[in-house]
C-alpha cells in the first residue's frame, strides 16, 4: 500500500482520517517521476498526515531512512517546480515507498485492519 492511498483511507467503524499506520516490511517500488501527477496529488492529500507517516516511516525503516529528501512542515512557500528536491521527495513519499505488511489504526475506536502483501484489508468479522 502506497502512502497515496494510505492517505485517502478512513475507517469503516466511524469515518475517522487519517489511521496511524505501522509498518513492518516497507519496499519501494520503482514509479516514473512525475512531477505534474505529483502537484496534482498534493492539492487533494492531507499534506500533514503525509508528512508525519513517511517521517515516522522513515524512523522505523532503514530502507525509508536512506533517502535524503526532506518534507517540509508546510506547503507554503514549497518549491513545486518540475525538479525541485521537494517535489522529488514528495513523489517518493506518495508514489515509491509501499508497506507490504502492517497495520492501520482508527485513532478514535481502536479498529484495526491488516495491511498483508500491500493490500489493507478492510473487511471486519462481526463481533
Amino acid at each position: 500500500m502506497r502512502l497515496l492511498t494510505h492517505n485517502f483511507l478512513a475507517c469503516l467503524q466511524c469515518d475517522t482520517s487519517p489511521l496511524l499506520l505501522t509498518a513492518t516490511d516497507v519496499e519501494e517500488i520503482p514509479v516514473e517521476y512525475d512531477a505534474e501527477f505529483t502537484r496534482r496529488m498534493l492539492a487533494r492529500i492531507d499534506y500533514p498526515s503525509l508528512r508525519t507517516t513517511f517521517h515516522k516511516l522513515r524512523a522505523a525503516h532503514d530502507l525509508v531512512r536512506g533517502h535524503s529528501g526532506e518534507l517540509p512542515a508546510t506547503l507554503d512557500g514549497a518549491d513545486l517546480t518540475d525538479e525541485s528536491e521537494f517535489l522529488r521527495c514528495a513523489h517518493y513519499a506518495l508514489n515509491v515507498i509501499a508497506v507490504k505488511n502492517g497495520a492501520l489504526q482508527c485513532p478514535a475506536c481502536k479498529t484495526t485492519y491488516a495491511v498483508h502483501e500491500f493490500i489493507p484489508n478492510f473487511v471486519q468479522e462481526n463481533k
